[in-house]
């Protein structure tokens, strides 16, 4: 007997996974989170559209992806501490992000309701929270 019950998803959890399968194909040269022109929020903007000119690419990336301000600033605009690094790091942590590393996040995102950029960083040491990366990885 299959046990296995595959619960609906979400709006938000289909775009959210849209957006991580098309993050996850940028060339690492064209991506830099610590770019505007680069960075995560600006490449899903760029695919959804031009902003207008009171739009900011975070406003639109996290409209479409219908996150909360506060997702929005720590998923496009993540402060340094959020990699386990001091506050005034030099040079800023986001421009060791990769691609890979973006879409982990959000995929993350997309099945927990969190942003953890540490847990999702590529080759980061297993955490307690096993359980929670094989959860995210099967539904890849």
């Amino acid at each position: 007997m299959n046990m296995h019950v595959q619960l609906p998803r979400s709006e938000k959890q289909d775009r959210l996974l849209d957006a991580a399968d098309y993050i996850e194909k940028i060339h690492p040269e064209s991506f830099d989170m610590n770019a505007w022109a680069c960075c995560a929020a600006s490449h899903i903007a760029r695919r959804l559209g031009k902003p207008r000119d009171d739009e900011t690419a975070a406003d639109i990336a996290g409209a479409y992806l219908m996150l909360s301000g506060y997702e929005r600033a720590k998923l496009f605009m993540p402060i340094a501490e959020e990699f386990g690094y001091g506050l005034f790091e030099k040079p800023h942590p986001r421009t060791h992000v990769s691609p890979e590393w973006a879409a982990r996040t959000i995929r993350y995102l997309a099945f927990t309701g969190e942003i953890d950029w540490l847990f999702c960083k590529p080759g980061a040491p297993e955490l307690a929270a096993a359980p929670r990366r094989a959860l995210m990885e099967a539904h890849r």
